[in-house]
């Protein structure tokens, strides 16, 4: 929704989402996975309390799980690949240098 699209650019939230590299990693497999339509159910019926008693934290760790493994699997593509680990590293520049 437009309000979720405002606070997740917040200053605030950026600021948060940025602190660890673990919770980026974590939001965008959630994003990429999508929350399946249980665990959205029980959020928009349920209090917070409520809900997170309910399956969002599974979900929340199948997430981080999944996003382990597709850091592990880009980790080794680029420790056996100098020429990839190069460019990789220039994206990650660039990227930083645009962000200040």
């Amino acid at each position: 929704s437009e309000a979720d699209k405002i606070h997740e650019y917040s200053p605030e939230f950026v600021q948060l989402r940025r602190q660890h590299s673990a919770v980026e990693s974590a939001i965008n497999a959630l994003g990429v996975q999508g929350l399946n339509a249980l665990v959205m159910k029980q959020i928009v019926n349920n209090s917070t309390e409520q809900a997170i008693l309910g399956d969002f934290n599974k979900t929340v760790d199948d997430a981080v799980m999944d996003s382990g493994e597709a850091h592990n699997n880009q980790m080794m593509q680029l420790l056996s690949n100098l020429a990839k680990a190069a460019d990789f590293a220039r994206v990650v520049f660039d990227l930083l240098k645009l962000a200040n």
